[in-house]
């Protein structure tokens, strides 16, 4: 008889009608619990996203003046960052505490200016078309 922790059954390797409500109980478990993710170890994944945060503060540090260069390391900073964050926080490897934090925002509202289109050849003059001294929050 294969038990309901078989791995056989918990991967659905097993083909039997009277296994499948077993196979699934385990698989739902699995999974609310975080096994079915693809982070098993949360540490190398953490000691990444430090890495990250601290090589963006020191080119934050060290930059001279604003290029495409220094549009792509925001760039590359926020999105390798937020598909860490949410990566670990799908695997259930972040602290409840971590999870229950509100992450202010703000926005600032576009310059009125209907004949002005942002495109690739002027996205990088982005104080021309919002306003910077004005921000609400969101």
């Amino acid at each position: 008889m294969v038990s309901a922790i078989d791995p056989a059954v918990a991967m659905g390797m097993v083909d039997s009608p009277k296994l499948e409500p077993i196979a699934e109980e385990v698989r739902t478990k699995r999974h609310r619990a975080g096994e079915n993710t693809m982070i098993w170890d949360s540490i190398v994944w953490k000691e990444e996203l430090q890495r990250e945060l601290d090589n963006f503060r020191k080119f934050l540090d060290e930059f001279e003046q604003l290029d495409e260069y220094y549009d792509l390391r925001v760039e590359k900073f926020f999105f390798v960052s937020s598909f860490i964050i949410r990566k670990l926080s799908e695997s259930y490897k972040l602290s409840d505490e971590l999870e229950s934090q509100e992450i202010g925002c703000v926005r600032h509202k576009r310059v009125e200016n209907d004949n002005v289109y942002i495109d690739l050849m002027n996205y990088h003059h982005f104080e021309r078309y919002y306003d910077l001294d004005e921000m609400e929050e969101c």
